[in-house]
């Protein structure tokens, strides 16, 4: 079980690294593809007075991966591989919803480019909870993965 959770921490730092850099050199050449979500957050990181950015950071680290995980890896999985279950074997119905719930996450999430960056992520913190069954290593995966964008945008 600990492992799980080393796995996890130890993803959530590394998972997002290739598409982060792979996504600002795409900015860098067409300024137009960027998310104007994630421009919104930089540029709150960068000018507001700290004590809201400290606010603003424990959200995005804290309270976004949880409610996120709770939605997309609890309940919308919960509810797929249920359905799924009428059609098709347990563990495909599982395989159904781990398919289905990294796409929703990604596509909700914004722009082409931004789901670019979330892919790998959403993929990495659904294989943990097949793995698993828990949702505890995806939270941790999905809050240590913000807090090193945070990080990286402060930087």
């Amino acid at each position: 079980m600990r492992e799980h959770y080393i796995t996890a921490f130890l993803g959530g730092l590394t998972i997002s690294l290739f598409p982060t850099w792979l996504v600002s050199v795409l900015v860098r050449k067409y300024p137009t593809w960027a998310s104007e979500d994630l421009g919104i957050v930089s540029h709150f990181l960068e000018n507001s007075i700290w004590q809201l950015q400290v606010l603003f950071v424990l959200a995005i680290v804290v309270i976004m991966p949880v409610l996120e995980e709770i939605l997309f890896r609890g309940a919308i999985w919960s509810l797929i591989e249920w359905m799924g279950k009428w059609v098709v074997r347990p563990e495909t119905a599982k395989n159904i919803a781990f398919i289905a719930v990294s796409l929703l996450f990604v596509a909700l999430h914004g722009n082409v480019l931004h789901a670019m960056g979330l892919l790998p992520l959403s993929l990495f913190v659904g294989w943990l909870r097949l793995k698993t069954g828990e949702l505890g290593p995806s939270v941790l995966a999905h809050a240590t993965n913000n807090a090193m964008a945070c990080f990286l945008m402060m930087v």
